[in-house]
This record gives C-alpha cells, structure tokens and sequence, in this order.
C-alpha cells in the first residue's frame, strides 16, 4: 500500500492535482513497477475542508460547497492514470469520522460522499467502538459510520459495478491509552468480523 494523496495536494488552493507522474517516477526508479499496488487516498475530503476552515482557502471553501465534484473528477483521472501504468493495481478511499459527520449533519437524507472509483472504501476513527469522536461533533458507535460508507459503496455498485469492498480500520490505536494493548485490539477485530458477516 502506497499513500499518495499527500503527493497530491496543492497547498495554494487546497485542492488536488491529477498529474501523478512523479509518482510513476518514483515507483520505476525503486524497481518495484512490476507489481500490483493499493494506492492509499487517506482523509482526502476531510483534509479540503480542514483547508478552507483553517486556511480560509477561496478554492477548498467552493469545492465543499459544491460537494466535492472537481475531487471526485481528479481522482478518477488519478486512479485510470495509475492503473494504466500498474495494471492491476488499485484505489483504497479512507475518510475521516469528522468528514462523515458533518456531512451528514448537513445533509441527513443523502449518502456520504466517497471517491466513486475506488475499489475499497472506508473511514477511520480512532477510538472505542462503542463511542468513537470528540465533543466537537459528537460520539457515535463506529458501526454508524461504516453503514454511512457501506450505504454510498451499494449505492455506487449499483450505478458502476467494480467489485467495491469496504475496508476496515481498527479503532484501538488511541493516542490517551496504551497503543500496544493487544488484547483490545483483539476485541475490536473480532467486533469488526462479527459486525461485517451480519451485514
């Protein structure tokens, strides 16, 4: 797995470029082209949106209120431009609890949005699995915010089907408790599988 978006982001406007060539580049030059990738977009809205917030970025501010659209389009350019050059390869779209929160605060009735050609989907929230978030935006039950993600992957396998997986991230990474706790992380793997095969 590679993480890419970083790569990616123009800190001018707070918005991404699709030119992904110094990545290619970078990949044929540590001689490993030969293989399949899973290129990592990690918090790739929540990241706009912390740029018009914190930066009052003109550009990441519109992108927002237009839903994200001009995002959606450049990473669906990013991910044809990485497959062709890494066949087989694919896009794993992570995104921030805090992102799916808000946005489901503004528009309760619709479906978060995801990157629409990403062949994994999924958010992170480190925390308990019971209540995971903050006082800013409120605690829910991780289960919540995977039903938000496995809601829009159904919905956009069912407009363009390629096999869409949902990808989960574990929550016992906590940065106030002990990041080595075994047996907790034990416990919320095994939550996890439980959750996903009743779905």
């Amino acid at each position: 797995m590679i993480s890419i978006n970083q790569l990616l982001l123009n800190s001018e406007t707070g918005l991404y470029r699709h030119d992904v060539s110094n990545i290619i580049e970078a990949i044929e030059k540590a001689d490993i082209h030969d293989h399949e990738f899973l290129f990592l977009i990690d918090e790739p809205l929540w990241m706009i949106r912390s740029a018009c917030r914190e930066k009052n970025l003109p550009a990441a501010c519109t992108e927002i209120t237009n839903n994200y659209v001009k995002t959606l389009a450049t990473f669906r350019k990013v991910g044809e431009s990485l497959r062709q050059r890494f066949p087989g390869s694919g896009i794993i779209h992570i995104e921030s609890w805090a992102e799916l929160t808000i946005q489901k605060q503004q528009r309760p009735h619709d479906h978060v949005i995801m990157l629409d050609d990403a062949e994994f989907l999924g958010f992170d929230c480190y925390g308990d699995i019971d209540s995971c978030g903050s006082h800013e935006y409120g605690y829910r039950n991780q289960i919540e915010y995977g039903t938000w993600v496995w809601d829009t992957m159904l919905e956009l396998e069912s407009h363009k089907p390629i096999n869409r997986k949902l990808f989960l991230v574990p929550g016992s990474f906590l940065m106030d408790e002990d990041s080595n706790d075994i047996d907790k992380l034990l416990e919320q793997l095994g939550f996890y599988a439980c959750a996903t095969s009743i779905r």
